[in-house]
């Protein structure tokens, strides 16, 4: 079967996996994708994404002659998949299955859609691979688990969730072609080496992933000698010159990394960047990173107040504990990135000014700031309706991911925005600046919100990490380019 995926934005790791599983599978894969440039939490220049025009990714598809589509998107790009999506829709009548987190965490509301036939829920591998045989065999697909699927009647059935794929070695590697055909892999090549979070923060999809698969263990890691040959094959065929680890917490298990150390530096020897959190950033996970070849990570700490984490973030560690984790990542000459986010509900002056006398003593290397954006189906969106911290009007626009990238707009209720979109401006550049200019900086978070504010953020931008944003943003006219090429080729 002729299976066409949909992308847009970048590089989806979750559609790489499919791809690989469902060529394995005997079928034809092929990805059409839309970089959308200008549409990223950094930057807002629409006219960037009109260099790539529907009509030249319609003609793409219809080349293609696809019998299924499939699409994996993030609530952030939910509005862009939907124009496009209802505009290809008309144009290539077959069916269209929907994936991806929002589609795991909203199927009610994206089952309504008219473009959509089908949504999967959970894990995709083998619900799409079971979908392609039946459809291509004209075999009967409403009895698919982890598929709703719609009948040309409107009527919707609603299968159960089948097990979790335990053991993830037995998964094809990854198919990275098929971005690779746009140029989206960089030099920073971006890895997974787990499905799944050791926590459940609040804000964070987890929290509600979890409730699907309660029964349970979500987070699964790859053998090392599997993530090995995994690399060896990217580092071959792509020749990466640095590694970006994407797992929600790579430095959770003490014993894989022990493994890894000894394999890692020896046959890949690639300089890389991971998340750690400060529950697990201790003396020997941290020691046993720098050995691995570790040369950054970012550590979330989110909030600068102990009572905010744990009482709204389900994040239960002290300040001392954030000290001593970055003093030890310093220790070991690693470079640190701190995230913080502002705008949770009852936040104010106090509990985030916080987060700028505490980054004070981490002494990161890079700060990134954020506005929280309460997800649907998290614990803490549900805390801000029944707290009256969320409107009905903003939550329905939040199940459609408005403003929840490159705006500028807190959808929280009594709260001082101004005060939430200062504090979130100043903090990148503020942990870059000396006391003379961090103290004239304070200042500016007492004077009215307005233009000298959004200067000092577009500043700051190159500040999250520099080595990181100048890739991206030389990375541009390629990818245009060969997006370009790619998508005119017959």
């Amino acid at each position: 079967m002729r299976i066409l995926f949909y992308c847009c934005g970048s590089e989806n790791l979750g559609v790489e996996a499919l791809s690989a599983y469902l060529k394995d599978a005997g079928h034809e894969i092929e990805l059409l994708f839309d970089p959308q440039l200008g549409n990223n939490f950094y930057f807002n220049m629409p006219w960037l994404n009109t260099l790539i025009g529907k009509k030249s990714l319609l003609k793409k598809a219809k080349a293609f002659q696809p019998e299924l589509i499939a699409v994996s998107f993030l609530t952030n790009q939910f509005m862009a998949v939907k124009e496009f999506m209802g505009y290809i829709k008309k144009e290539i009548s077959v069916p269209v299955v929907a994936g991806g987190f929002h589609a795991t965490s909203l199927p009610e509301e994206l089952i309504k859609e008219d473009w959509v036939d089908i949504i999967c829920i959970g894990e995709g591998e083998e619900a799409l691979a079971e979908l392609a045989q039946k459809l291509s065999k004209k075999e009967n697909i409403n009895s698919i688990n982890n598929l709703w699927v719609k009948s040309a009647d409107g009527k919707i059935f609603k299968n159960q969730v089948r097990p979790l794929i335990r053991d993830l070695k037995n998964l094809p590697l990854p198919d990275k072609s098929i971005f690779n055909n746009y140029s989206m892999l960089s030099k920073r090549l971006m890895v997974m080496t787990s499905r799944g979070c050791p926590y459940k923060c609040s804000y964070c999809i987890n929290s509600f992933r979890d409730k699907i698969y309660e029964n349970e263990k979500y987070l699964r890691r790859k053998e090392v000698k599997t993530t090995i040959e995994e690399l060896l094959h990217y580092k071959e065929a792509y020749k990466p010159k640095f590694i970006q680890f994407y797992d929600d917490v790579f430095s959770y298990d003490k014993e894989w990394l022990e493994e890894f150390s000894l394999s890692y530096p020896q046959k890949i020897g690639l300089p890389f960047e991971c998340y750690i959190t400060p529950t697990n950033a201790n003396e020997e996970i941290i020691k046993l990173l720098k050995k691995c070849g570790c040369v950054s990570v970012i550590m979330g700490v989110q909030s600068g107040s102990e009572k905010v984490r744990s009482k709204l973030l389900n994040r239960h560690y002290s300040n001392e504990k954030v000290i001593e984790a970055a003093r030890i990542v310093k220790k070991h000459k690693i470079k640190l990135i701190t995230e913080f986010i502002f705008g949770f509900p009852e936040d104010d002056y106090n509990s985030m000014i916080a987060a700028y006398e505490l980054n004070d003593k981490l002494n990161a290397d890079y700060t990134g700031s954020f506005i929280f954006y309460p997800f649907a189906q998290t614990q803490l969106a549900d805390y801000c309706l029944e707290n009256g911290f969320l409107s009905v009007a903003n939550f329905e626009n939040i199940k459609r991911g408005i403003s929840s990238m490159h705006h500028l707009n807190s959808m929280i209720d009594n709260i001082d925005k101004e005060l939430v979109y200062k504090f979130y401006a100043l903090l990148p550049l503020y942990n870059k600046c000396n006391k003379f200019f961090k103290r004239f900086l304070v200042k500016q978070l007492q004077k009215q919100y307005g233009l000298r504010h959004k200067i000092i953020n577009l500043i700051s931008i190159p500040l999250l990490d520099i080595s990181y944003v100048f890739n991206k943003i030389t990375g541009i006219p390629h990818i245009i380019l060969k997006s370009k090429k790619y998508i005119s080729a017959k």
